[in-house]
């Protein structure tokens, strides 16, 4: 199916826009009555025309049309100039309907209950009437989901084959995979981190510019969603600053941290039998030339008492190079916590460097050097994006199918696409639901289950308490720019019904 022709909808008309001036044609053999409707945004920037077949409204500067309003006696709809709609009444059903029947008097329609949530789409129309018609194509949408192949109906009738053939190899594109080297085998291995590399791919900007604060005492966050690879950046550091620093890294998980004794004896374990461990280890790290403190798992200092808090901000302040880990939702409780403590200044000179999804050149090749042929690499990016952990999930999934006794080492796209939905969003539920669980708060999760058919709800229609909790824990920008994550996203579409009744 192609983009739809027309759509038929009940719903009350639109009120004539006030101040419309009609201009009559030269032509006096017009029908008498008829003629355009012309009416001027305040600004000059639109200018809605009205015809017999509805509406348009125009962007003066460009010369386009941006979106129709489209009339059937009562009813109405707009649409935009790629196909996107927004029904008079959303509770009616709609239906698509030949222009030219073969018989007088006989319609044929076709369904389209699976496709309302697709078309419908109010987002769309106000970007559109914004002037923004980025991905305003519904035929390209329509055919990226499979329905169809991108070519406008032709109103007749098609009859479908009532079996689908297996279709011969050549007609498939596949692409070839071949097995990864020893060395490189351990990328492909989903969920560890890369602890034996000072270069974790796509990463390295970022190192640089750790390891300039680092050396330099200035403490620093590292924020980014859970299994976006934090933790190799932080062994990468470790590795690169080698026997030249003293260095520290722990992890926080599994410690129950209150005070400033409970933080220096996770950090210096033969501390402890030590009476006072907290001023042992920082007159220690006075004594060491170049000190360094590496901590992941920071929400488990949600607990601290405020004397945690000051020890380490002011070990930071000159003493050691300290550089923080764990998620925005993470660091935003953490920052509450230490802030209880009326004049606690915590958390105001750490800097924050967002950790984002690697880039595609990068991905592209992590993705080859581990095995995975260029056309199955273009696949997995455009399910995974830059997250190294989805990465490592698919990647190893596809290396592992194709060589698992199969005679010839390839894949196609339908392949991939499977291995995406089992190995990564069934497979690894209990991965996504515990970010859903952990690192989102109860205010982000009721935003994020009004997903619609995979569609964000838009930035602007939210709450002002909405998007300020949306901003904390790193998912929304206030440019409305949602963070990068599809899996994450598809996996709550496939499980909204289980999230919306556990929300």
């Amino acid at each position: 199916m192609g983009r739809p022709r027309s759509a038929r909808a009940r719903g009350s008309r639109p009120r004539a826009a006030a101040g419309s001036v009609v201009l009559r044609g030269g032509n006096r053999s017009r029908p008498r009555g008829r003629g355009v409707l012309l009416a001027w945004s305040g600004d000059g920037r639109r200018l809605a025309s009205a015809g017999e077949r509805g509406i348009s409204i125009w962007d003066v500067s460009a010369n386009r049309v941006l979106a129709v309003i489209e009339f059937a006696g009562p009813a109405w709809l707009t649409r935009t100039s790629g196909g996107f709609c927004v029904f008079a009444d959303e509770k009616r059903s709609i239906q698509l309907a030949a222009n030219h029947p073969e018989q007088s008097g006989t319609t044929w329609y076709l369904p389209l209950a699976g496709l309302r949530n697709l078309i419908h789409r109010p987002d769309k129309v106000q970007a559109a009437l914004a002037g923004d018609l980025r991905g305003d194509d519904l035929a390209a949408e329509l055919a990226r989901r499979g329905w169809g192949d991108g070519r406008p109906w032709d109103g007749r009738v098609h009859q479908m084959p009532a079996t689908v053939s297996t279709p011969r190899a050549r007609d498939v594109e596949t692409a070839r995979v071949e097995p990864p080297a020893a060395s490189e085998a351990s990328r492909f291995l989903p969920g560890r981190a890369l602890t034996k590399t000072p270069n974790p791919p796509g990463r390295e900007a970022i190192l640089i510019e750790l390891l300039t604060l680092l050396q330099n005492r200035s403490p620093s966050i590292l924020l980014g969603p859970r299994r976006a690879g934090k933790t190799s950046i932080l062994h990468a550091i470790k590795l690169r600053l080698g026997d030249s620093y003293k260095v520290r890294h722990i992890t926080l998980e599994g410690t129950k941290l209150r005070t400033d004794d409970d933080l220096a004896r996770a950090l210096e374990p033969e501390l402890e039998d030590n009476t006072r461990p907290a001023k042992t280890l920082r007159k220690r790290l006075r004594r060491e030339p170049q000190p360094i403190l590496l901590i992941d798992e920071i929400v488990h200092l949600r607990e601290a008492d405020p004397q945690a808090f000051a020890w380490l901000r002011a070990i930071a302040q000159g003493e050691v190079g300290v550089l923080l880990a764990g998620s925005a939702w993470d660091w935003t409780r953490v920052v509450d916590r230490a802030n209880e403590t009326p004049g606690s200044s915590f958390g105001n000179d750490v800097t924050s460097i967002d950790l984002g999804p690697i880039g595609e050149h990068d991905v592209r090749a992590f993705l080859v050097s581990g095995g995975v042929g260029d056309q199955a690499a273009t696949w997995i990016v455009e399910r995974c994006g830059g997250w190294p952990f989805y990465l490592q999930v698919l990647g190893h999934a596809v290396v592992q199918a194709v060589h698992a006794g199969q005679r010839q080492a390839r894949v196609d796209k339908a392949a991939v696409d499977d291995l995406y939905v089992k190995r990564l969003l069934v497979d690894r539920d209990n991965v996504l639901r515990s970010r859903w669980l952990g690192e989102l708060p109860p205010e982000v999760r009721a935003v994020l289950i009004k997903t619609e058919d995979g569609q964000l709800p838009l930035y602007r229609e939210l709450s002002r308490v909405e998007r300020q909790a949306v901003r904390e824990v790193g998912f929304c920008e206030t440019t409305g720019e949602w963070l990068d994550d599809r899996p994450f996203y598809d996996w709550i579409s496939r499980n909204l019904d289980d999230l919306r009744g556990g929300a």
